[in-house]
């Protein structure tokens, strides 16, 4: 799985075969934020299901990531994902044994930097 965090909290992933599989194959997601992401799953699939649809909830689709997935015949090729906010989410682990965590104080930090170059890459 590869992940890109974009400055305006964007995510872009690319899935691996381990994962298109846990999903139906479907290439594309919604991300919906939510507070609780399991249970706002439980709740889109049970709407899906009262307008006929079909809905299966995947916890285990991204075991190292908080997201709940919701494969649907609604949505051609494409799933819902449920999760928290990016900075109420775990961290991700560092790549490697030299890669630093990135914190909250860096995000911050990098986003005052960002606002004071008027959107341009900081110095």
């Amino acid at each position: 799985m590869r992940r890109a965090l974009l400055w305006d909290w964007t995510i872009i992933t690319v899935p691996n075969t381990a994962t298109l599989a846990k999903v139906n194959g479907a290439g594309g997601s919604i991300g919906l934020v939510a507070d609780d992401p399991l249970q706002r799953a439980e709740e889109a699939a049970a709407f899906l299901r009262a307008q006929g649809f079909s809905a299966q909830v995947v916890t285990d689709a991204e075991p190292e990531v908080p997201i709940v997935f919701v494969i649907t015949d609604a949505l051609v090729s494409t799933t819902l994902n449920f999760r928290r906010h990016a900075l109420r989410s775990p961290w991700p682990q560092p790549l490697s044994i030299a890669a630093r965590m990135l914190t909250a104080a860096d995000v911050d930090r990098h986003a005052v930097q960002h606002r004071a170059n008027d959107g341009r890459r900081p110095l």
